[in-house]
This record gives structure tokens, C-alpha cells and sequence, in this order.
């Protein structure tokens, strides 16, 4: 079931009818779909009506309705088990988008890798490089660990982790390549449990665009010269960081500048010196701690500032054209606040515009960009973002094209859409502000009623939503 906000979005109450909403808004999925009557086979390998999921894409894409009451689609897909936790959410959704792959990728041929990416595992040793035989795999949902883990709490960081591996011994790298990537890339996010007592809980931090290309086959052979680069880079930096920690700390751990100018202080300042030679004494001390910290301070400040340039430097080792070819945009995050209910799932969606709209239940509201990369909810509660899905990167232009709906659907669209508006006032139609609109066909229920919603259609949505929650 959905409800639409001001005739701009539809907010969807059911978990994986929420995926449905965020496929809805990107554009290389929507293209597909309006290609897919054309591609099903005969015998589809899945109980799912091809037509009727067309359909409702074309009124998720056109239709200026109040509510969308799906009975003939979602309900034939596979279920999204859910028992209220935060970790049952994200293994069903992975599980649905898993299921939605396979019903739509398997259709086209060739393979338009809408979904499904291919891959591979790679092993390399200094400059050699060499390819496992018939290992290629296809996948299409990136399992992330997030939480208490060396790792920083970071996507990039984690996903690396994950593909990744050397052998300090043996010097021998091995890593899982992407040989197809998919156009479209969903990130799993699998809390790992906490292994200690009052430990502060670092949010998990993920990008609103990455480069892919680091993780590609084509690229193998370069990454790994880059990875030695960041060895060595890791390597300096750590070699700083001790020297730095001996000269500031010492043996005992404790803080060697603030000891040293107390010292310094006291014998200056303090220390008697009424006989010449207790004076000489004084004096020579005061004068060693003096040259000590002269020592000291000037090369902390130094280490300090290689560190800096190090670290500069380690953040841009795969920033080259060489490896910005592949660039994945931030399309949607699935948020869970940890706590039992449905209003306690929400999401936040970039629409075509780059505007991103926060949906919990059926209420829809714009919110700043930060807000959806930053939500801490649910971060004490073992809770937070479960999802993140990713598209490739289009222009402006690519964006903002209309999709080539089927006509017999598109045409039935704009006929219920006017039918709706003939029957409401005329602020309804200007608040709309889209010329297309469009209302369920035979396949669906529908509730002709003003943007701005009434009681009749929150009580046909609850019922509806009851007997597909059953289904």
C-alpha cells in the first residue's frame, strides 16, 4: 500500500514495499522496467505478473493519486520475514532485493547487469598477478559488517576489508574483483555484536558517491601497486607515531612536556640559591631541561606535520583518472530506530531533483542532505541504517528524462488522472503542478480523493495493508 504527499511522493508502510519506493526513483531501474513486457519470457521461472509490475511503476512514475493499493504484484513476490529485529530486517530485505534481481535481470539477454554483478577472485604477489580459473560468481547485495571491528566504521573502509586480504608473511595479496559491475549496488549493513563493556558506539559513516573502480578486474593490476603505496604510507606513519609517542610519553606512559616544564619551572623559579656552587647546580639542570625541550617540541611539531602530509597523501593514493571511471551515487538509506513497530522503519530517498524526502509510515517530509547521511537513531539500540542503496552516476539530462512507459499503460494513466482531477477543484490540479497523471488500472484498487488525504482513505489503507500483511 501507498499514500502519496502533496502528489510529489508515495510513502509506503510495508517494509519491502519501502524497497519498491526507492527502486521507483532510479532512473536505470524504472528504464528496465519499461522494457521489461518486451523482454519476459513465455514461462517466466518466477510467479510474478510481469504486466501488473509494469503497471505499478507507471503510476509510482505518473500517477497524481492519494493512494496506490497494490493486491496483484508484491504480495506473489517473496516475502520479507520479519520478527521486529534489527537484523531480521536487513537479512529479509537483502533476501527480497535478492528475489527482485533474479525476476527482472533474467529476462534480458544479454545480460544488462541491472542487478547482478559478476565476480571474481584475484591473487598477486608484488608485481605478479594472476586470475583463480573458474571462480567468476554473480551476486547482487554486498554484505557489510559494521560496529566493533579494527576496520574504521567507514563503507569504503569495511568493503575493502571484506574483498581484501595480505599476507604479512607470505606477501601474498588476495582479493575478490568485480569482472561486470552492476548498475545498481545495494549494501547490506550486519551490525557485529560488541565484545566490550562501555565502549563508546561509533556511528557507521558511508558516502553519498564513491569510484567502484578500485574494486574492478580491470584495474588489479594498478590497485595493488597503489595498495604497496598505501603500505608504505601506513608504515611511515605508524614509524611517526611511536617515535612521537617515546618523546612525548616515554617508558612510563606518562606526559614527558608537561614533567619537563615543571621541572624546568621549579628550578628556575623554585629551587634555592643561596650558595655559588647549590646556584651552579641549579642552574646547569635548569639549563639541560632547556635544551631538552628545544629538542622536543620543535621535532613533535615536525613529526606532526609529516603525519599530516602522510595522511594527505593516503587519502588521495586511489584518487587518479585511472580509477574515477566508475562513480555510484547514493540513492536511498533504510533506517530501523531498534525499537518494535512499524513507525519505527523509515528511509530516506533522492528523488531525480537531488532532493531527498525522509518517509515514516505514511508521513513525508523533505529533509537536508546531511540529515540523511548523519541519522544517529537507533546507533545505543544496536539499530540505525540496515540498507544503503547506490546507483551508477548520470548527468543532469539522464536524470531528468522522461521514462518510454508502454503506451497502452501510459495512456490509461493520463485518462484516470484527468477523470480524477474533473472531479476535484482546481487548486488540486495546480498543487499537482504535472500535466501526466495517472490512476490504478483493472489490476488495482484505487482511492480517488485530494492530496491532502481524509479518514476514508487512512481506513482503506489499513485495511488493505492488513490483508497483505496476512498474504
Amino acid at each position: 500500500t501507498g499514500a502519496q504527499h502533496d502528489s510529489v511522493y508515495l510513502a509506503f508502510t510495508n517494509p519491502k514495499f519501502k524497497i519498491i519506493q526507492a527502486f521507483a526513483q532510479i532512473p536505470q531501474i524504472r528504464r528496465n522496467i519499461a522494457t521489461l513486457l518486451e523482454a519476459v519470457n513465455e514461462s517466466p521461472p518466477r510467479p510474478i505478473r510481469y504486466p501488473e509490475l509494469v503497471e505499478l511503476f507507471v503510476n509510482l512514475d505518473l500517477a497524481q493519486l492519494s493512494a496506490i493499493l497494490d493486491k496483484d504484484v508484491l504480495p506473489y513476490m517473496k516475502p520479507l520475514p520479519w520478527d521486529g529485529t534489527y537484523v531480521s530486517l536487513g537479512s529479509g530485505s537483502a533476501e527480497f532485493i535478492k528475489y527482485f534481481a533474479e525476476v527482472i535481470d533474467i529476462q534480458f539477454k544479454p545480460p544488462i547487469h541491472l542487478f547482478q554483478f559478476s565476480y571474481t577472485k584475484v591473487e598477486s604477489r608484488g608485481r605478479s598477478f594472476k586470475v583463480h580459473q573458474n571462480t567468476e560468481q554473480t551476486g547482487c547485495i554486498v554484505e557489510i559488517h559494521t560496529g566493533d571491528s579494527a576496520t574504521p566504521n567507514e563503507l569504503i573502509s569495511r568493503l575493502n576489508s571484506n574483498l581484501y586480504a595480505y599476507n604479512e608473511v607470505t606477501r601474498i595479496a588476495t582479493s575478490d574483483v568485480i569482472v561486470h559491475p552492476s548498475e545498481v549496488v545495494a549494501f547490506y549493513l550486519k551490525p557485529i555484536q560488541s565484545t566490550g563493556q562501555g565502549k563508546t558506539v561509533e556511528p557507521f559513516v558511508f558516502p553519498k558517491q564513491f569510484y567502484l573502480d578500485r574494486f574492478i578486474l580491470e584495474n588489479s593490476p594498478l590497485v595493488e601497486e597503489k595498495k604497496m603505496q598505501e603500505r608504505k604510507i601506513c608504515e611511515d606513519i605508524n614509524e611517526l607515531t611511536k617515535k612521537k609517542e617515546l618523546l612525548t610519553r616515554g617508558d612510563q606512559g606518562r606526559d614527558v612536556l608537561t614533567d619537563l616544564r615543571a621541572s624546568l619551572h621549579y628550578f628556575e623559579e623554585v629551587a634555592r640559591k643561596d650558595e655559588p656552587n647549590r646556584e651552579e647546580s641549579v642552574n646547569r639542570t635548569a639549563e639541560k631541561l632547556r635544551r631538552l625541550l628545544d629538542f622536543i617540541v620543535p621535532t613533535v611539531r615536525e613529526i606532526d606535520v609529516s603525519v599530516e602530509k602522510l595522511q594527505a597523501d593516503l587519502a588521495a593514493v586511489y584518487e587518479i583518472p585511472e580509477l574515477q571511471k566508475h562513480l555510484y551515487d547514493l540513492r536511498a538509506v533504510f533506517m530501523h530506530t531498534g525499537l518494535p513497530g512499524r513507525k519505527q522503519i523509515y528511509s530516506y530517498i533522492r528523488d531525480a531533483h537531488g532532493v531527498w524526502w525522509k518517509t515514516v509510515d505514511r508521513l513525508v517530509t523533505e529533509v537536508p542532505e546531511e540529515t540523511a547521511l548523519t541519522d544517529p537513531t537507533g546507533l545505543h539500540l544496536g539499530a540505525g541504517p540496515y540498507l544503503l542503496l547506490y546507483s551508477r552516476h548520470l548527468s543532469e539530462e539522464e536524470m531528468l528524462a522522461p521514462v518510454a512507459w508502454p503506451r497502452s499503460i501510459a495512456d490509461s494513466v493520463e485518462d484516470h488522472n484527468k477523470k480524477l482531477f474533473a472531479m476535484l477543484h482546481p487548486e488540486a490540479e495546480e498543487k499537482a503542478g504535472v500535466p501526466l497523471a495517472a490512476a490504478p488500472t483493472v489490476s488495482m484498487l484505487s482511492l480517488s480523493s485530494p492530496p491532502f488525504g481524509d479518514q476514508e482513505v487512512t481506513q482503506g489503507l489499513e485495511d488493505v495493508e492488513m490483508q497483505t500483511q496476512q498474504d
